[in-house]
């Protein structure tokens, strides 16, 4: 199912569109791939279901002036108090070139190791930057937390499962998620280690003492 927006081009720019706010509309640039940019209006409602169900990854037409325009939301601005969207970036791609998103990762199953030996997961990435063809964009790729059975597991880039057209722009060694031991047990595990240390320092001190009496 595709997903469609109206748009209409704005004429107003400045302090002025704050009164297009109050009428339920939002301003918009498009810009992107072979294209000037243009100041667009989009009803404010209608956006807001859009965009909770593209994010930023999914292809949304552009209904303007009877053309079907294709577009990435590109970047969505909000008020600092109220929260409420100021502005949206929309960017045009074009089909058979290439384009870059960033697409949202999901994360499904559980870690035997969170859930069983009781450590912290952590997620050191919620999204990745992809390049392909508008056709094989995906709006999210699935993360296996099934994975992380020990401390030791680590779930990489390189790890993550993507259709051959789709190519994630980042270092397949760069770490998405792992587990980290429960505080409690690290803090044990210094102290022993602590204890071990003091031991050797005391059974050297005591053989340097036995040399000396010799």
């Amino acid at each position: 199912m595709k997903l469609s927006l109206k748009a209409e081009k704005r004429e107003i720019t400045g302090k002025k569109v704050s009164k297009l706010r109050e009428d339920g509309k939002i301003p918009a640039v498009m810009y992107g791939q072979e294209t000037e940019p243009k100041n667009l209006l989009v009803d404010y409602n209608p956006f807001e279901k859009v965009y909770k169900e593209a994010g930023e990854s999914t292809l949304v037409e552009l209904e303007l002036e009877n053309e079907k325009i294709p577009v990435l939301i590109h970047d969505v601005s909000y008020h600092p108090v109220t929260d409420k969207i100021e502005h949206i970036d929309f960017y045009k791609i074009k089909y058979g070139q290439k384009l870059t998103a960033s697409v949202e990762l999901k994360f499904i199953g559980e870690s035997r190791a969170v859930k069983e030996l009781g450590g912290t997961l952590v997620i050191t990435l919620n999204e990745v930057e992809v390049e392909c063809l508008p056709k094989d964009l995906i709006s999210e790729i699935e993360v296996d937390l099934g994975k992380l059975e020990t401390f030791e597991d680590v779930i990489h880039i390189k790890d993550l499962k993507v259709p051959e057209t789709i190519k994630i722009l980042a270092d397949k060694d760069d770490v998405v998620a792992k587990v980290s031991q429960p505080r409690v047990a690290e803090e044990e595990e210094k102290a022993e280690e602590s204890k071990e240390e003091e031991k050797k320092e005391e059974k050297k001190e005591e053989e340097k003492v036995e040399e000396n009496k010799e």
